[in-house]
């Protein structure tokens, strides 16, 4: 689909002012971006997702849909490779740990301390989860020992941050919440392959069971340990 025809789409749907500025200014722009790449394969169901992931985490985060994506400290003006995509993940990753069970979900406001991103409470424990969004296409389930090595090594930079808020916060557990391309699926189906590349992931080193690694990747998601 050419430019004109994309900028027109964003123009006439029910986006937030703001998100339609940002998407509109990634289309005009000369930036690599994937979401460039993606609303060029099929703006509607790109913009559809986005309005519906906002609308949703909106609801679970109690913001309103115009304001949820700048809740995460989101900025429309921020152009940078990928900024939009992982404020999106936050918001992905709040209404996947809502399927999960977890209430009281809230975005930790940001702050010169590096912090996790969402706190939320199941089965009466708190947990803080750091959300790391992956630029790459394709399924987790099927990479390969170079991606397990480098997805482990991001889960022992984050889990740095979880355990500094688990201990600001109180929080008696918590976990890496990994996204794949935050505005490309909007439900979330238990995946046994992924499954068995989480507890890879979290056997590569003597990890603490209150910490899980939870996987999303296209309508795909798993978590291990279990809860």
């Amino acid at each position: 689909m050419g430019r004109t025809a994309i900028l027109q789409k964003i123009e006439a749907s029910g986006l937030a002012g703001g998100v339609k500025t940002y998407c509109a200014g990634i289309m005009r722009g000369n930036l690599s971006s994937s979401l460039k790449d993606a609303l060029k394969v099929d703006a509607a169901k790109v913009i559809t997702n986005i309005d519906l992931s906002l609308a949703e985490g909106g609801e679970i985060l109690g913001c309103s849909k115009e304001d949820v994506l700048f809740a995460t400290g989101f900025n429309k003006n921020n152009r940078a490779p990928e900024r939009f995509e992982s404020a999106l993940a936050e918001i992905r990753a709040a209404s996947f740990l809502h399927r999960e069970g977890f209430s009281g979900l809230k975005l930790i406001g940001q702050s010169s301390k590096k912090t996790a991103d969402i706190s939320g409470v199941k089965a009466g424990r708190k947990y803080a989860f750091e959300v790391c969004c992956i630029q790459k296409k394709g399924d987790l389930s099927s990479a390969g020992g170079a991606d397990l090595d480098r997805l482990a090594a991001k889960y022992d930079e984050k889990v740095m941050q979880v355990n500094s808020s688990r201990k600001e916060c109180g929080c008696e557990g918590g976990g890496v919440v990994f996204v794949i391309n935050p505005y490309n699926f909007l439900t979330f189906t238990d995946d046994a392959d992924l499954k068995t590349f989480a507890r890879r992931l979290y056997a590569g080193k003597s990890r603490s069971r209150s910490v899980h690694v939870c996987l999303i990747s296209g309508d795909s998601s798993a978590v291990f340990p279990e809860w």
